[in-house]
């Protein structure tokens, strides 16, 4: 699920969990400038690209 934190409205829902889903959604979306994730997930490669 895709969020924006401030006024915590949802914002879009992912189709799956996998990195390139992600990754290719942030490129559909390049006003994107700070990534919140959730810290029991080890997902800093899905936005780093690692």
């Amino acid at each position: 699920m895709i969020i924006d934190a401030v006024p915590r409205e949802r914002i879009d829902v992912l189709a799956d969990r996998q990195a390139g889903t992600l990754q290719a959604w942030l490129r559909a979306h390049p006003g994107v400038r700070v990534v919140c994730r959730n810290p029991n997930r080890p997902d800093d490669q899905f936005v780093h690209g690692d």
